[in-house]
């Protein structure tokens, strides 16, 4: 055993350490330790480190670490040359797998071309839409009602409600239309239609139901549908007159009705409050045209007939055309 092993043993002994707590504290393998104690010292991995684990053992045990390699330098190899360079190993990037896979960029770009249709359809619906603050597309006031009703006169001339015309037997249909009576094709005012009570469906008894003084009663009025073209429905009204009312059955309406068609006169126009109703005075006119906003709001009476728009869009117009009992939709008898 070499002299500066035996005092490494003795330092390490007099402190009550063993080998394995002396490699805690210097970190050195416990290996080295005994080789060191032994005086082995080409069993330690050079002569550079040799010394360097003398250094850090005589400091770890409380001993002058340059003064014990001085006293035992001959002990120790000799350093003739650098310990051996280790060579440094170049780590390889690891390629980065992405967090996300393609399939959740091709989700957000399908997110993000949803909603930029969406906008464009809520875009063109409210451009389409009439206002519901009251005004027409036009900048019209909120409401205004062109009322045209009958005069006294037409009223007088007309025979409407007349006992004479109330007790005509049936075959006298030709004289009451001459004189221009309610049931006949040239009555000027709105008529009032006496029909069973509302079940939704067209009446199937014929023209001429006879009334309890042994007169003739006028037909319910029939709605026929034609065609849906567009954002447009088109019906036929078989009924001496136009009998209309627009209800906002189940909330607000925007509604102008126009005498005429399409571009004909205004005879109302506004926003109906849910659950109110507007009857419509159509004069003499043989055609109504009726837009809408909030369709599906909206249902149209005509005498005891409904009309319900609740499947409809949001902007609609439905074109009625009146057409008097015994007269062909062309206006022919």
């Amino acid at each position: 055993m070499s002299g500066l092993g035996e005092r490494l043993r003795r330092a390490r002994e007099a402190q009550g350490l063993d080998l394995e707590a002396l490699q805690e504290r210097t970190k050195i393998q416990k290996r080295y330790l005994a080789y060191m104690e032994a005086g082995e010292w080409d069993k330690l991995p050079g002569a550079f480190y040799a010394r360097a684990f003398v250094r850090r053992v005589a400091e770890a045990l409380g001993l002058e670490a340059e003064a014990l390699l001085q006293e035992h330098a001959d002990e120790l190899p000799p350093v003739d040359e650098a310990p051996p360079a280790v060579p440094l190993r170049r780590s390889e990037p690891v390629p980065r797998r992405p967090v996300f896979g393609p399939w959740v960029a091709r989700l957000l770009m399908a997110v993000f071309l949803f909603f930029v249709l969406l906008i464009i359809y809520r875009f063109l619906s409210e451009a389409g839409r009439p206002p519901l603050g009251g005004a027409a597309p036009d900048g019209q006031p909120e409401p205004k009602v062109e009322s045209r009703l009958p005069s006294d006169e037409n009223a007088a001339s007309s025979g409407a409600g007349g006992p004479a015309d109330r007790g005509a037997p049936a075959g006298g249909a030709g004289s009451g239309a001459g004189s221009g009576g309610a049931g006949g094709p040239g009555g000027n005012g709105p008529a009032s239609v006496e029909a069973p009570p509302a079940t939704g469906l067209p009446p199937t008894g014929g023209p001429g139901v006879s009334s309890e003084g042994g007169g003739e009663k006028p037909s319910a009025p029939v709605l026929e549908f034609q065609e849906e073209v567009g954002k447009t429905s088109r019906y036929v009204l078989r009924a001496p007159a136009f009998d209309a009312v627009v209800a906002a059955a189940r909330g607000d309406v925007w509604v102008e009705v126009r005498a005429g068609g399409k571009d004909g006169r205004v005879v109302f126009t506004g926003t109906l409050k849910g659950g109110k109703e507007q009857p419509i005075d159509a004069g003499s006119a043989t055609r109504l045209y009726f837009f809408l906003g909030r369709t599906q709001n909206a249902d149209l009476r005509f005498g005891e007939t409904t009309l319900s728009l609740a499947g409809k869009p949001d902007a609609y117009r439905v074109d009625v055309t009146l057409v008097p009992p015994g007269t062909e939709a062309g206006g022919t008898p």
